[in-house]
């Protein structure tokens, strides 16, 4: 991989230059500054396949550096790693909820760094393959990129809406929670109902549009407490909540169901899309995901799985929470 190093100390970049020769990786660029960084990444001829970034810095931080490399095209989806002394709950919030994809703590353990490089090598190497294959659909004559549906089944990078993180980075943000027991804060996933339906009606656009109206509006409505949202693909966002005192998962539902009648959702001929929302069950993060919390994702989408099936079973049964909301011509039920 083609790795670029920010860090304003000069021992820990030699040493971690040292640290990433002995592992086989080579082509390495050393900065010492966010402004170089910039330089560096704006006159490479190549791009940079993962980015490690100091979190503390003079200046400019790693974490407000993060946030700038993101909203550069070609680095929507490349590795960032986050570097630092500090392991608290805070410090990996913020620096996932502003676009790293994963964290690693100093003094830098040489096992874990690999470890956290090879799941970076593998995401560039996915990211580069996708990228390809959208150019490569522009490129076929008579089959346009927007004619070839998107797996509706597959995770899709949300991109420009605060809080909201990929699905590789929510799980590698989980796993940094349950290595250093920081426990305590709750997961639920709220689904689009007959996403199916809905997926076959859209074009790619449309469609992208309406997962990022969504996104949108639980960011708007989830700031009671501190969160992350991905979507994880099949209708599915998972919401995780850091502070679970505060969560009430009727009152979010409903409040995103009424935020998405003053967003822009309609279809190719300019028709509002009627949505119908289900949350599933909450699911607390305790030491028994520690060691695997990919099941914390599971249960919890298995939950509003759930809920849609035993929703489509019995159609005649009343919804414990229904509300109808009609604004710019726009009809959504949301469901708990």
């Amino acid at each position: 991989m083609k790795i670029l190093v920010v860090d304003d100390d000069e021992i820990s970049r030699d040493l971690l230059e040292q640290l990433l020769l002995a592992v086989g990786h080579v082509d390495i660029t050393k900065v010492n500054s966010a402004e170089y960084a910039l330089c560096a990444i704006r006159e490479t001829s190549h791009l940079f396949d993962c980015i490690l970034l100091d979190i503390q810095m003079p200046v400019t931080d790693g974490i407000s550096l993060c946030r700038t490399i993101r909203q550069m095209p070609n680095y929507r989806e490349t590795p960032i790693l986050m570097m630092t002394v500090m392991s608290d709950r805070d410090s990996i919030d913020r620096a996932f909820s502003n676009g790293a994809t994963d964290y690693v703590t100093k003094p830098f353990d040489v096992l874990e760094l690999n470890a956290r490089l090879v799941i970076a090598a593998r995401l560039s190497t996915d990211w580069k393959q996708r990228q390809k294959a959208v150019e490569t659909d522009r490129l076929s004559e008579g089959f346009p990129a927007d004619e070839i549906k998107l797996d509706i089944g597959k995770p899709h990078v949300i991109q420009d809406v605060k809080c909201v993180i990929d699905h590789d980075a929510m799980h590698n943000y989980l796993a940094q929670l349950g290595r250093r027991e920081l426990f305590g804060l709750s997961v639920f996933a709220i689904k689009i109902c007959d996403i199916e339906v809905l997926h076959a009606s859209l074009t790619n656009e449309n469609f992208i549009t309406v997962i990022k109206d969504v996104a949108t509006s639980c960011t708007l409505k989830m700031t009671m407490c501190r969160h992350l949202i991905c979507y994880t693909g099949g209708g599915i966002f998972v919401l995780i909540c850091g502070d679970s005192k505060k969560l009430n998962v009727e009152e979010t539902l409903n409040s995103i169901a009424g935020n998405i009648g003053e967003l822009s959702t309609y279809n190719p001929d300019d028709e509002p899309i009627d949505l119908t929302f289900m949350a599933g069950k909450v699911i607390k993060m305790t030491s028994v995901f520690g060691k695997n919390p990919s099941r914390l994702v599971q249960r919890a989408t298995e939950s509003v799985k759930l809920r849609e099936l035993s929703r489509h079973a019995d159609r005649a049964s009343v919804p414990s929470t229904v509300q109808t909301l009609r604004q710019n011509r726009l009809t959504l039920l949301a469901v708990v």
